[in-house]
């Protein structure tokens, strides 16, 4: 095989190829083969619009150096440009792009928009771009990163925002961003990150925030926490250019709890009032981060466990407590009415600085009886009488009704027919139904025996196999009712519910 005849033949073949591609390429372009890749390079030729004419094939086109101040809708469609890969539009004055300008490029992985007049980021336009893995924006306007700057471009893996002048960046701003690697934010306006913000960013492999006018507070932490004992890549530890205690220190060299706010003294009562003999009790709750030490001053002079700090020797206490509330306790055991009047003081303080709060004791002699108490114990003692009360008055109505429950029925004596017999008072009886007492009709009789089949009558078997029943008497004209005063006797209901002695007589025929 001659090897340099093959060469010769490759490169006639890349040159008659060169010379076909220029042929098919713009006035304003070089059109030429570019790291394998079909491109066409437009730079610094005065252009206001993309270049008509390009082959459709292009990959890449680099439109740097131009004024093109604005890209329409279907920019790079109308051109059937809709196979580009990579766009360069480097410091070309655009100060407007619209949302469907990037419109069926859904090949493009590369968006050069560096040094141009952008103030937002053309979030709508990128919905066209789902394939986006990097994006260049330094060097614009955008001094706000908003919510949903990014919600487009799930794929990007690179952005650069460096000097762009940004001051704040929204917290949830780059949460759809879950494949980024590199960041640079260097270089800018922004003086803290919001800590849920940095959550965001843990996956980074290069992170750039040098350069910024950092404000060194506790909002910092989390960064600090991030870039130094994470050991997120950074290639500059940033600096502090406030407050003045740290001014001028990076993250690197600093300890955390430098990065410190200031401590307050949160809202709380200032008069405390006690009685003479009892402990009188001072509560200062406390804020910042991180956590503030608290000293009490009694007359101007620290208090130590222990020490005396009242007019009749009076001891005082100190409590710290770490609860949801932060702050310290101070007790004075003891107190006395010659402590009435001391001036007490707080003072909470950390690396950001110090706050304090004065409080006035006042101590009463104690009083006997109900006068002793106060009002808040009287107001306890009131609600516990009114709770028993109620409670008694409950229990025994409940007793009176169950007594009730129990209660004897009354029982009253009648004549039918000349045989006596004891019913239920107000109580409903057809002609045929006797109610008999203990033992009997009447109380203290034997019952009459019913009588048997064989007694009826043949004229009363007659009419009962006939299937015809007479019409009877009323019950008025074949007895005498003799009503009487109930008796002492009484039977409950419990006992006739259960069928006690109720029994039923029929009488058929005289």
């Amino acid at each position: 095989m001659n090897t340099p005849g093959i060469r010769y033949l490759l490169a006639l073949l890349m040159a008659a190829t060169a010379v076909a591609l220029a042929s098919d390429c713009s006035s304003s372009c070089t059109c030429k083969w570019k790291q394998g890749k079909e491109t066409a390079e437009c730079r610094h030729k005065g252009l206001q619009t993309l270049p008509a004419h390009l082959e459709p094939s292009t990959q890449v086109i680099d439109l740097s150096y131009n004024n093109i101040q604005r890209l329409p809708n279907q920019a790079f469609l109308q051109e059937k440009l809709t196979n580009l890969q990579k766009i360069y539009l480097i410091s070309c004055n655009i100060q407007e792009i619209a949302n469907g300008a990037f419109q069926e490029l859904s090949n493009l992985v590369e968006i050069d928009l560096s040094m141009n007049l952008l103030k937002r980021i053309p979030s709508q336009a990128f919905k066209h771009t789902p394939e986006l893995r990097e994006l260049y924006l330094q060097g614009n306007s955008i001094q706000h990163i908003e919510l949903g700057s990014f919600s487009h471009l799930q794929s990007l893996k690179s952005l650069d925002l460096s000097k762009c002048n940004i001051t704040t960046i929204a917290a949830r701003a780059f949460e759809p961003l879950r494949m980024l690697e590199k960041l640079k934010l260097h270089a800018n306006k922004l003086t803290t990150l919001q800590p849920r913000l940095v959550e965001s960013l843990q996956n980074l492999h290069l992170v750039t925030v040098h350069e910024n006018p950092w404000i060194c507070d506790c909002r910092l932490r989390k960064l600090r926490e991030w870039l130094v004992v994470t050991r997120a890549p950074h290639t500059i530890s940033p600096v502090c250019s406030s407050p003045p205690r740290v001014q001028g220190q990076n993250f690197d060299s600093m300890d955390e709890d430098q990065l410190a706010c200031p401590p307050e003294i949160l809202p709380t009562g200032r008069k405390i009032e006690s009685v003479a003999g009892d402990n009188a009790t001072i509560w200062c709750p406390v804020g910042g981060l991180p956590t503030p030490g608290v000293t009490w001053y009694v007359r101007d002079i620290a208090v130590e466990n222990g020490s005396i700090v009242g007019g009749a020797g009076a001891q005082g206490y100190i409590l710290n407590e770490a609860t949801e509330e932060r702050g310290s306790l101070l007790v004075i055991a003891d107190a006395t009415v010659q402590d009435s009047g001391l001036n007490i003081r707080c003072v909470a303080s950390n690396a950001a600085g110090s706050a304090s709060a004065t409080f006035i004791l006042t101590v009463s002699n104690r009083v006997s009886g109900l006068a002793g108490f106060s009002a808040d114990k009287i107001a306890a003692i009131s609600s516990v009488f009114v709770v028993v009360v109620a409670l008694l008055i409950g229990f025994f109505s409940l007793l009176a009704r169950r007594r009730n429950s129990h209660t004897p029925v009354p029982i009253k004596t009648v004549t039918v027919n000349g045989a006596t017999e004891s019913r239920i008072a107000d109580f409903h009886y057809t002609p045929s139904a006797y109610v008999g007492g203990i033992g009997g009709g009447a109380l203290g009789q034997p019952r009459p025996p019913l009588r048997s089949r064989t007694q009826l009558r043949s004229g009363d078997r007659r009419r009962m196999h006939d299937g015809r029943r007479e019409p009877t008497l009323p019950l008025q004209q074949h007895a005498q009712v003799e009503r009487t005063q109930p008796q002492p006797h009484r039977v409950s209901r419990r006992r006739l519910a259960q069928g006690g002695d109720l029994s039923v007589r029929l009488d058929v025929g005289a």
